[in-house]
C-alpha cells in the first residue's frame, strides 16, 4: 500500500508501507532541509489529516539508536492507485 502525503509547508512525501520506505519527492518554499529525502522506516506514526508525520529511521551513524523525521502538519493523504 502506497500514500502521498501533502504537508502544510509545501513538501509531498511518498509513503510505501509494503516495503517501509518514504520519499520527499517534492517541496515548497518553505521546506526545511532534510539529511536526506528517503530511505527506510522503522515506524510510522498513523496518517491523520492535521497531525506531523513522525516517522523513525534508521540512523546515519553506528553509535547512534535511529533518526526521526517529523513533518509539518498533514494537508491531505491521496491512495496511490494499484497498477
Amino acid at each position: 500500500m502506497k500514500k502521498i502525503v501533502h504537508t502544510e509547508t509545501g513538501s509531498r512525501y511518498l509513503i510505501d508501507y509494503d516495503n517501509q520506505t518514504w520519499e520527499r519527492y517534492a517541496t515548497g518554499k518553505d521546506s526545511g532541509d532534510l539529511r536526506s529525502d528517503g530511505g527506510q522506516f522503522i515506524d510510522i506514526s498513523p496518517l491523520v489529516v492535521g497531525a506531523r508525520l513522525s516517522m523513525l529511521c534508521p540512523p546515519f551513524h553506528e553509535k547512534a539508536d535511529g533518526r526521526v523525521v517529523i513533518t509539518s502538519p498533514i494537508l491531505s493523504i491521496e491512495d496511490v492507485p494499484v497498477c
